[in-house]
């Protein structure tokens, strides 16, 4: 269990930091940032790590200010309790403890539980307008599907692969070399999940990118090949897309030996087509408000 010395950070001015369109950012939003980074990642504070620890909060605080000033638009959004409590226990699972005790360990930190909760609601909040938004866009081409589900043996022996994932924003060509090295150092330091959560973009960041087991007929084929090639325990190449980079680990590989149902098998497709559509749909929107909202720094 980790405990910050608020010494560790030096003296804290609760100085004005940045403006975020109307909302005001201090530099105690930044050290409390990283430290629920560190606590929700079990890293010990370095001097070493304090610039990439100070770039990944100035990220994160921003990032969830600007959604704040885009769901705050819409009256109509509502998240659930149920969501909410889901995503509690799935961070407390990361770091190996109850609620109840994650809550004590930001409290003995000087944190406030409150505000990893109104994290938590912000991300609900955004996917709900994402998917309010570009629900029609979410078209799956189903003569693809049909063609990989015409393949299938009902009977036949299949793979099974247990997948996490990481999701990147893209980035200029001349900073891809750099961002995916800082990405691989950083597994290496912390593990996959606790990466997955620290700078994953994607709606699953929270479980540690874990996305489940997939039956190998049921990827799809835009990552189907990098998936497969992949051993287990190890990273895929990184899947560059226009909207952002993804980094696949195979966690585990089993036989399934049962009868495949290609109704369940299609609409697996389906979903997992929709999920990455509207992940790339909220990149892509995240971009654009970007260039609206002013940020300026103090």
């Amino acid at each position: 269990i980790l405990f910050l010395s608020t010494s560790s950070f030096g003296e804290i001015q609760d100085n004005l930091f940045a403006t975020v369109g109307d909302k005001a950012l201090t530099d105690s939003d930044v050290i409390d940032e990283i430290k629920t980074i560190l606590i929700l990642s079990s890293q010990p504070y370095t001097k070493e790590k304090k610039k990439e620890l100070q770039s990944i909060a100035v990220r994160r605080i921003i990032e969830r200010a600007i959604k704040n000033i885009e769901t705050e638009k819409y009256d109509f959004l509502q998240f659930d309790q149920i969501d909410l409590d889901n995503q509690l226990n799935n961070i407390a699972r990361q770091v190996n403890v109850s609620v109840d005790a994650l809550k004590t360990i930001f409290e003995t930190n000087g944190l406030d539980f409150e505000q990893v909760k109104k994290n938590i609601i912000t991300e609900l909040l955004w996917n709900k307008l994402m998917i309010s938004i570009y629900k029609d866009n979410l078209t799956v081409n189903e003569d693809e599907i049909n063609q990989q589900l015409s393949n299938f043996n009902k009977n036949t022996e299949n793979n099974e692969y247990l997948i996490s994932e990481i999701v990147l924003k893209s980035v200029e060509s001349r900073k891809l070399n750099d961002e995916l090295n800082k990405v691989k150092n950083m597994i290496d330091d912390i593990g996959f999940e606790k990466t997955a959560m620290t700078l994953s973009v994607s709606a699953n960041s929270k479980n540690g990118g874990n996305i489940g087991w997939i039956e190998e007929n049921a990827i799809s084929e835009r990552f189907k090949s990098r998936i497969l090639s992949t051993p287990v325990g190890k990273l895929s190449k990184p899947i560059i897309l226009p909207e952002g980079i993804i980094i696949f680990t195979v966690r585990d590989k089993r036989k399934s030996t049962k009868v495949v149902d290609l109704n369940s098998i299609r609409q697996s497709l389906i979903a997992t087509e929709r999920n990455k559509m509207l992940n790339m749909y909220s990149l892509s929107h995240y971009e654009s408000l970007t260039r609206k909202i002013a940020v300026n720094y103090n």
